[in-house]
């Protein structure tokens, strides 16, 4: 958390990612020190240092996302949630259970078919995790210039009311488009790192170049593939396999840089890999704000349990 631009607020203990060059990314811009790549399900409690305060879980959306088959909790991509959660119940039972859990997903979340949060409720609560709350935040609120919502799922083992961030922007104030990417406006490929975006077709070419602000690409496929508008935030960043938004200027798709920067990143956050490979790590990512925002709610709470642990052994003493 600390990487959300938190400074010393929070230390990461421990980090994990399936994917050889998501792991490479992480490793370049934050260091390997305390992450272990590699299956979820592979990973030992002892491989975990300590007792973390806070455990943050990004699972796989596909198995939520109004796109994807909805396969739930038991789809075979949210088997990687269940690896978590399968570190988590080891750490519980050996006294080292993090205080507060932090899960994210899309919005489908709220729509199943069947009834995922009350499954996650009940697995929280039999991990000792009594007090859970769920929260749709929409990313344009902390900063981020983008109309992005995720649902945030919180829960403690302490009884505490679950905070939230409240919104520091109002509707009209939102960061718009134009104001986090004009400067790379017609600057060639390359010209600063990740500033690179996949070169179409000429069919494809003359179809985005007819396109006005808000138009999709697609009409069988509207959440993605707009050209954006300049004095707006954007839609939700996806990778969408190599088509992500269109620039609301030129005639061409986003570069990696310029969907990260509308996700929040600082450019001095550098993607490993492909252009498509970028893509789909910058879609997937939790907008940097939109965590900072998260785990500074959060932080109060935890101060106040860190100062009755404290205080419990003073009194032992």
């Amino acid at each position: 958390m600390a990487r959300a631009g938190l400074g010393e607020a929070w230390r990461c203990l421990f980090a994990n990612d399936f994917d050889p060059l998501k792991a490479r990314t992480y490793q370049a811009n934050w260091g390997d020190d305390h992450f272990i790549p590699g299956d979820v399900w592979a990973l030992q409690p002892k491989q975990l240092p300590g007792r973390a305060d806070l455990a943050w879980a990004s699972s796989p959306c596909q198995d939520f996302s109004l796109a994807g088959a909805r396969a739930g909790l038991e789809g075979g991509r949210s088997s990687a949630f269940w690896g978590f959660w399968r570190l988590i119940e080891a750490l519980a039972a050996d006294g080292r259970a993090p205080r507060v859990l932090v899960i994210e997903n899309v919005c489908g979340l709220l729509t199943m078919p069947e009834d995922p949060l009350g499954e996650l409720q009940d697995a929280l609560a039999a991990a000792g995790y009594g007090s859970m709350a769920v929260e749709t935040l929409l990313a344009a609120e902390y900063g981020v210039p983008q109309l992005r919502k995720r649902i945030i799922v919180v829960a403690n083992r302490h009884g505490l009311a679950i905070p939230y961030p409240r919104p520091l922007y109002a509707e009209s104030d939102f960061v718009t488009v134009d104001e986090v990417i004009a400067d790379l406006r017609e600057l060639p490929q390359g010209a600063v790192p990740n500033h690179h975006w996949p070169e179409p077709r000429a069919a494809m070419q003359a179809r985005i170049s007819a396109l006005s602000h808000g138009e999709p690409l697609f009409d069988t496929f509207k959440g993605g593939c707009r050209r954006l508008r300049p004095d707006r935030p954007a839609f939700t960043i996806m990778a969408n396999n190599g088509q992500p938004h269109v620039h609301p200027h030129e005639h061409r798709f986003l570069s990696v840089r310029e969907m990260a920067r509308v996700q929040g990143f600082s450019d001095m956050f550098v993607f490993h890999g492909s252009i498509a490979a970028a893509q789909q790590q910058v879609g997937n990512a939790v907008p940097p704000p939109l965590a900072r925002a998260v785990a500074l709610a959060l932080r109060p709470a935890l101060a106040a349990l860190q100062q009755a642990d404290a205080e419990r052994m003073r009194m032992a003493a």
